[in-house]
């Protein structure tokens, strides 16, 4: 969240806490109006900005770019707690309803584990939208009731094949993913 952003900052406060009281604010790198802590956050991730994508990039967008590539370290840094396997990582306009968000987002990691796409193994997922835009979905996620899914775990209620998408709410990262991530920037 942008720190001179009044409306972020309160979004945030009144709207994701409120729904999600464990919800960690992270200070968004404001690469317009602190260029020196941009740089310096880009040298110390070891960042390089691609230049046809540097030439024509906002400062908005690359202090963007450096707040995730900051949260992805952080992530991969850390130890897991409480054997978390994944952090969930929200855009600050998100709008996450407490009464679903958990349980949908659980039922996710159980449909990722237990259709083994989400594990250790070197070819499971690293990165997972939890929300993208309606009208992306070439057919929408059914509603999970009691019982749907085989012993096996089958079913993919929740999740589906990645695409590109402009529309965010955020996502879910593994630890792994982190690294890879990081590795990359």
């Amino acid at each position: 969240v942008l720190k001179r952003s009044e409306d972020r900052i309160n979004h945030f406060n009144n709207v994701i806490v409120r729904a999600l009281p464990e919800a960690v604010r992270v200070n968004a790198v404001d690469a317009a109006l602190d260029p020196a802590r941009t740089t310096a956050c880009m040298k110390g991730l070891g960042m390089r900005l691609v230049p046809f994508w540097a030439a024509q990039a906002t400062a908005g967008q690359i202090g963007c770019t450096c707040s995730h590539a900051s949260v992805w370290a952080d992530i991969a840094q850390s130890p897991s707690q409480q054997g978390a396997r994944a952090a969930v990582v929200l855009e600050d306009d998100a709008v996450p309803q407490s009464e679903f968000f958990r349980g949908t987002v659980q039922r996710m990691m159980d449909e990722l584990v237990a259709s083994r796409h989400f594990s250790d193994e070197e070819d499971s997922v690293d990165l997972c939208y939890l929300y993208v835009y309606p009208d992306h979905w070439a057919a929408p996620p059914r509603q999970v009731e009691q019982g749907m899914f085989d012993e096996q775990g089958g079913g993919e209620a929740w999740t589906q094949e990645g695409f590109p998408t402009w529309c965010l709410v955020g996502y879910l990262v593994s630890t792994r993913g982190a690294q890879r991530l990081s590795e990359l920037v």
